[in-house]
């Protein structure tokens, strides 16, 4: 039992005070523990020590709540024990400039040399070293020009860390990458016929249009022509084939000219419609109806 030393002093004074005036009266051979004398020595010192009681209970309680203080304390400074093992520094998106180097070292919440990285799914040239975490990327142009990769769109990067000694400790995550240039190629239409084609009335066309890719690739193809046909097969992406036989009575008999001009353009866009034109000609010339001539004859 803890007593501060002022409540021990205090205990023992009314025992201290009531033995010395008990040993003073025996040896002045007195009467003062007789009578009421004794009975007021007695209250007194009863009264001390109620008195010290008190004031034991009080610096116990303030000894107690202090030493509950401390113990608080120690619990609230003592950091909470991290045993799942995460990624504490993963960045959900990355934007990477053309020709330029991408280095990012992910950590975990554990000892790096017992656990390794791997990649699940990556775009082409991504690499993660196994032992350190650390993601790259060098993004060559030659990688957009041959079509492997592409401007603004985004890549998922799907990857994970293991455990060596523990194969059912693992996390697995991913994160996106866009790739961007300030030098914006345009993408262009290529039509694989010439640029202008003689027919006649009664013949077929078919030709493919194709599409040299900029830093943007084309999304949409639509036709536009000065004089309205039918009958076409429509062209609405890069490698649609188009197709279209000319009818008997695209030259009307009461037309002066012996021949007409049909101009097709193919306009292209992409996401931020920034567009490009490829136009053939075609030029129509009168022609025989041979099944009309042929019906007309078996009459």
């Amino acid at each position: 039992m803890y007593l501060s030393s002022s409540a021990q002093r205090l205990l023992c004074c009314p025992f201290i005070f009531f033995a010395d005036m008990k040993c003073t009266t025996n040896n002045s051979n007195s009467s003062f523990f007789s009578g009421s004398s004794v009975r007021i020595t007695f209250v007194f010192s009863l009264f001390m020590l109620v008195a010290c009681l008190q004031a034991w209970a009080q610096d116990s309680s303030a000894h107690r709540q202090h030493h509950a203080t401390i113990a608080d304390t120690v619990k609230k400074d003592q950091p909470p024990i991290d045993s799942t093992l995460r990624i504490v520094n993963v960045n959900p998106y990355f934007t990477l400039h053309v020709d330029s180097v991408l280095q990012y070292a992910f950590q975990i919440n554990k000892p790096p040399a017992n656990y390794y990285w791997y990649l699940k799914k990556a775009p082409v040239g991504i690499r993660l070293d196994r032992s350190s975490g650390n993601l790259f990327f060098k993004a060559e142009k030659s990688f957009f020009k041959s079509g492997k990769l592409r401007y603004d769109e985004p890549y998922q990067i799907q990857f994970g860390v293991q455990s060596l000694l523990d194969a059912s400790e693992k996390v697995d995550t991913s994160c996106t990458i866009v790739f961007y240039s300030t030098e914006i190629v345009p993408s262009r239409l290529k039509p694989t016929i010439g640029a202008t084609f003689t027919l006649e009335e009664g013949d077929s066309i078919k030709f493919k249009i194709q599409c040299d890719e900029g830093s943007f690739p084309t999304e949409q193809i639509t036709i536009f022509t000065n004089i309205p046909i039918s009958g076409y097969r429509s062209v609405q992406r890069c490698g649609d084939q188009f197709e279209w036989t000319v009818p008997y009575d695209f030259i009307k008999d009461n037309d002066t000219a012996r021949q007409r001009t049909l101009f097709l353009s193919f306009v292209g866009a992409d996401k931020f419609f920034n567009r490009d034109t490829a136009e053939v000609r075609l030029i129509i010339r009168p022609g025989l109806d041979y099944p009309s001539q042929n019906k007309v004859y078996a009459r």
